[in-house]
């Protein structure tokens, strides 16, 4: 039983647009924009085991924890950076009152340095 030459070419068309959106939807996928955020107690030296949160309106939030050189990655979904661009970054820390800073996102910003103060 053969098939119709109609029928194969409908099938191979198909294959090929199909091909041609994955690969589009693979290109145009943007990596999360990640911003570093460093902190330090009011000694300058290096808080670890602090909380960052990152917020971007009132439903989108980040956070991620300082290691022991007191930095801290935030990971930002670039779909959520579509209509803001400016984050309001908490950090909380044993022993230090919570520090708010507002930070606006870009590509290859520098750190955003954040000095706790002492309870």
């Amino acid at each position: 039983m053969s098939t119709h030459p109609i029928a194969r070419q409908i099938v191979s068309v198909t294959l090929f647009l199909g091909f041609v959106l994955l690969l589009t939807a693979c290109a145009t996928a943007r990596p999360p924009l990640a911003h570093t955020v460093h902190v330090t107690g009011p000694d300058g030296q290096n808080v670890s085991g602090a909380l960052v949160t990152g917020h971007i309106g009132l439903r989108y939030t980040v956070t991620a924890t300082t290691a022991d050189d007191g930095t801290a990655t935030l990971a930002y979904d670039p779909n959520h950076l579509e209509l803001h661009t400016w984050t309001k970054i908490t950090v909380e820390a044993d022993g230090y009152p919570a520090q708010s800073v507002l930070v606006n996102l870009k590509e290859n910003a520098a750190p955003s340095e954040i000095r706790l103060g002492q309870t």
